[in-house]
């Protein structure tokens, strides 16, 4: 809905793997029932991917300029890579099928939590997120960028189907001028420059 909103002439497919979340966010959050340029599909992500890239190498399939994974599984409570079912999400061929899916100059974006829980891991913070990033270049994306906080226990990667030199601090201020989000606009939103002096140090 806030895509929608932001970006008014945009098409939106959400991918959600249970129906009764779909009908709770029409019931009390306003999601529309009706709206030609949402579109809800009830389904496994990681599933969903597979088939849309298998369809797109055959006929004629919508792809997509932006792709988001917000499914914040923590990666460090599997110990390592390759003990959890949400591994799927972070293999090559994952990345491989995002990426057929995405427009020749598209964007996947995906919220990672990485909350330490004792000696419960066999990698660090680092090591994980430096696995995640050669998988997704194995898989044909030019450019990543990783984003991780470790006093929150989140990380935000970036992965360009084109090889570009987007930096965090420059693209967010360009991208919130765009956007024409300010403070005394009304929306809730802080100063650019504090948050981007903030984010610096996670850089």
């Amino acid at each position: 809905m806030q895509m929608r909103s932001l970006f008014p002439a945009s098409t939106v497919t959400a991918v959600e793997l249970d129906v009764s979340v779909v009908t709770l966010a029409q019931k009390c959050f306003g999601f529309p029932h009706a709206d030609p340029k949402l579109r809800v599909v009830v389904d496994d992500a990681v599933s969903f991917v597979s088939k849309s890239a298998a369809s797109i190498r055959h006929t004629t399939f919508q792809t997509y300029n932006l792709i988001i994974n917000d499914i914040a599984n923590n990666l460090l409570s599997m110990g390592s890579i390759g003990s959890s079912v949400h591994d799927s999400m972070h293999t090559e061929q994952f990345f491989n099928d995002i990426r057929q899916l995405l427009t020749s100059n598209g964007l996947f974006i995906m919220d990672q939590l990485m909350i330490m829980k004792g000696d419960d891991t066999t990698h660090t913070e680092l090591e994980i997120i430096s696995m995640i990033e050669q998988n997704m270049k194995k898989a044909g994306f030019k450019t990543t960028r990783a984003l991780l906080n470790d006093k929150v226990g989140c990380a935000i990667l970036i992965g360009s189907v084109i090889e570009e030199q987007f930096e965090f601090m420059k693209t967010l201020k360009e991208n919130c001028a765009e956007l024409g989000l300010s403070e005394s606009k009304g929306e809730r939103w802080r100063n650019v420059d504090i948050l981007t002096h903030e984010l610096s140090a996670f850089v």
